[in-house]
């Protein structure tokens, strides 16, 4: 149980740096970013908040295909 366990904290904390860092870049990049409104920022500023969002997007996809590997191996028993 302690191997799922620290599975799930280096998940918890990946995905935390990553979304910790996604709201700094845009906070620090869009002048207008505000996350509490219906839309994100201006409309000046959309397009590039859209190509960042499918760039996160892929990258989030990466992080939990490789951590569904990991943890595929975990459950064939090929980590201990």
């Amino acid at each position: 149980m302690t191997d799922a366990r620290e599975l799930m904290e280096k998940i918890v904390a990946a995905y935390t740096r990553f979304d910790n860092e996604r709201e700094e870049w845009l906070r620090i990049n869009l002048d207008t970013y505000d996350p509490h409104s219906a839309q994100p920022c201006t409309d000046g500023e959309m397009e590039e908040y859209d190509l960042k969002s499918a760039e996160w997007g892929a990258d989030a996809e990466k992080l939990l295909s490789d951590f569904v590997r990991e943890a595929r191996l975990h459950l064939e028993g090929a980590i201990q």
